[in-house]
């Protein structure tokens, strides 16, 4: 049977001596057992890393979303891409520096 997540299991760990000192100096410190302290410290590292990940996606799609404006046109996407295979031009739009770039090929005969 698996355990629940929850569940209060133990769990042995090998460490150095001078960092079950320390731990057990900040435990008193912070008025817990030293074994609290450790899980209190284990579970903030993981919160910080997914915090730090979070953070990390929320800059780019910031960074993306403020960079590039997409045009909304009324055509569907499949009409879209098939059209602008065969279009005379195309645009994209910076929007950090708003500048448009329109290329344009000529026609092949």
């Amino acid at each position: 049977m698996a355990r629940k997540t929850m569940e209060i299991v133990q769990f042995k760990l090998r460490i150095t001596e001078g960092l079950r000192r320390q731990i057990e100096r900040e435990a008193k410190k912070n008025n817990r057992s030293a074994n609290n302290e450790a899980v209190a410290r284990l579970e903030r590292s993981f919160a910080d890393n997914f915090a730090s990940y979070q953070q990390l996606f929320e800059a780019i799609k910031g960074e993306l979303d403020g960079r590039y404006v997409l045009k909304e046109e009324s055509t569907p996407p499949a009409q879209q891409a098939a059209a602008a295979s065969t279009a005379a031009g195309t645009e994209m739009i910076n929007d950090e520096d708003r500048s448009v770039h329109a290329s344009t090929s000529s026609p092949r005969g």
